[in-house]
């Protein structure tokens, strides 16, 4: 039978090994996880249908492969758990018939500078920029007197930008007025005919900023977002907010309720029946307006969150072991779909100073067809080449599902040892 330390007795026994290079027999703790923390992304449970989704089959290699790495004392350690993005957008985006380009469209332009990209949808006429006019402070320009520089598809697929044929894109050399400029065409338009108006303004001085608490979840969790129009800095009265998400490989959006609270906006994103047809990530859409002072301002803004689908789990049990060899840590496993799966973490230990420090990464992918075990090993050399000693700790615990290509387990601080 295995003898069991106490937490005490196993800290000595680690420091009196590693500080001096002793010798010992092989002696196993079995420990739990701490607590996950409100940041931390873990599951409690796990999806028991797939039906209908098609979920990616990458990592289908069967052998097990190891990784450490000594970490230098003074190096930092980001986890990136729980952390919240926040995107600043210059841009709005229009809808525009053939009828409404004929007449003349709005373009709420607040700065100079903007560049308009115009992108047919299907079936719909390609449009000669050369056709096109602008009215700017209540006079007409033509296309050479508005523009600065125009693109064609084939220079804006080159800049990275998806342009479908018959797009294009201008510079504006037009300065705008107060309620933005008009812009129209000359050509014979089908009323039919439909397009895609974009415009970003990287000169503007309002700005749409949202941020989402998280963006990655495991399935059934909520991503909080919040949505604010700034002009210079100061906050600018919503007259109007929409969001949906779109989820990778669809074209039908998923409406998102929106609150408006002191002058910003609110939604949350219920992932709970978010299970993808296609790999990729899903992608949260922001389309926002201001009238202050009668003057309209749009912007829109999209941003990508990834939604792990409940493959497997930490269970919560760990098995420590200090060898002459290496320290092992050994952690519980269940899944519910056979594959590959990684676990990784860093191992910190204690300076001469006393200080919690990162010294050895280390990660083992292998492959799983039901519940298992994966076990994490840091050779003795490596450990004592930190030049750390008890108490260590495993921190930024990891559990990655490679088939799947998703984060199932994003833990900042697991294990005290």
């Amino acid at each position: 039978m295995t003898q069991l330390f106490s937490k005490k007795a196993l800290h000595v026994a680690l420091s009196l090994a590693v500080a001096a290079g002793v010798s010992f027999s092989a002696n196993a703790e079995k420990m739990t996880l701490k607590q996950a923390a409100k940041s931390d992304m873990v599951s409690k449970s796990l999806e028991t249908s797939f039906n209908g989704v098609a979920l990616p089959t990458i990592g289908t290699a069967r052998e097990r492969v190891t990784f450490t790495q000594v970490l230098a004392g003074s190096e930092s350690i980001q986890a990136n758990v729980g952390q919240t993005f926040t995107s600043e957008s210059r841009n709005f985006k229009m809808l525009a018939t053939g009828e409404e380009l004929s007449k003349g469209i709005n373009l709420p332009i607040s700065s100079p500078s903007a560049l308009v990209r115009v992108i047919p949808m299907s079936g719909s006429t390609a449009i000669d920029e050369k056709m096109l006019q602008v009215n700017a402070n209540g006079q007409w320009l033509s296309s050479d007197e508005a523009f600065a520089k125009t693109f064609d598809a084939n220079e804006l697929t080159a800049a990275g930008l998806e342009s479908p044929k018959g797009s294009f894109a201008m510079k504006m050399k037009a300065e705008p007025g107060k309620n933005g400029m008009l812009m129209r065409s000359e050509q014979s338009l089908a009323a039919a005919d439909r397009f895609n108006v974009l415009v970003f303004e990287p000169k503007s001085n309002e700005v749409l900023k949202t941020t989402l608490d998280k963006t990655r979840v495991v399935q059934g969790e909520n991503i909080l977002v919040n949505a604010a129009m700034t002009k210079d800095g100061s906050a600018m009265a919503l007259s109007s907010v929409e969001a949906f998400v779109m989820a990778p490989g669809s074209t039908e959006p998923q409406a998102v309720q929106v609150r408006q609270r002191r002058g910003s906006a609110v939604a949350v994103i219920d992932t709970a029946n978010m299970l993808a047809s296609a790999p990729g990530l899903f992608e949260v859409h922001l389309v926002t307006a201001s009238n202050e002072g009668g003057v309209k301002s749009l912007r829109t803004d999209k941003v990508a969150f990834a939604v792990a689908p409940k493959t497997a789990r930490l269970t919560g049990d760990v098995e420590v072991e200090h060898s002459a060899a290496a320290m092992t840590m050994s952690f519980a496993v269940e899944s519910v779909l056979p594959g590959r799966y990684e676990v990784s973490a860093v191992v910190y230990g204690t300076d001469a100073r006393g200080r919690m420090v990162p010294g050895v990464l280390t990660a083992t992918a292998q492959w799983l067809d039901a519940n298992g075990t994966i076990t994490l090993e840091v050779p003795e050399v490596e450990l004592s080449a930190t030049g750390l000693v008890a108490p260590f700790e495993v921190k930024s615990l990891k559990l990655k599902d490679q088939t799947r290509l998703s984060e199932l387990w994003s833990q900042e601080s697991a294990l005290e040892m």
